[in-house]
């Protein structure tokens, strides 16, 4: 669980205005610069992660809840993505429709025999040969 900053620790703190910075984007750089703090949604936040900053829940101040509509009748790749996203998935989670593109399947290794011929069922080096015999001492002695 993410550790909870209570609004009332923040009162000497600068906040600054998303809409006035052009958006959460640029205004998770401005506070990465140390200009001050925004309040975002969790999921915006997680979104637009900036290096140098850090996301907590903030505690003691008006909740927030968003809305997401589209036409019933379409579904795309755009929009499940954009589904993710605001339910905090990032853009390389491996449940967003981007990140699940096929990979191309391996082409199998070629014979390194050369010759194409497939291996016998049966290793030939245990195959009897019946050019030899079967070796000193292995006639059965006694009666004939």
């Amino acid at each position: 669980m993410f550790e909870e900053v209570a609004l009332e620790d923040l009162a000497e703190e600068n906040f600054l205005d998303v809409a006035a910075m052009g958006g959460p984007e640029m205004a998770m750089q401005v506070v990465a610069s140390g200009a001050g703090l925004v309040i975002l949604p969790m999921s915006v936040a997680r979104h637009f992660n900036v290096k140098d900053t850090v996301a907590r829940r903030l505690t003691g101040a008006e909740g927030t809840q968003i809305a997401l509509a589209w036409p019933s009748d379409s579904s795309s790749e755009v929009i499940e993505e954009f589904i993710g996203i605001v339910r905090g998935r990032t853009a390389q989670s491996s449940r967003q429709p981007s990140a699940q593109q096929e990979k191309p399947k391996k082409a199998p290794k070629p014979d390194r025999r050369g010759t194409g011929a497939k291996k016998p069922a049966v290793a030939q080096r245990y195959a009897p040969n019946p050019d030899k015999g079967r070796g000193k001492g292995s006639r059965k002695k006694g009666k004939r």
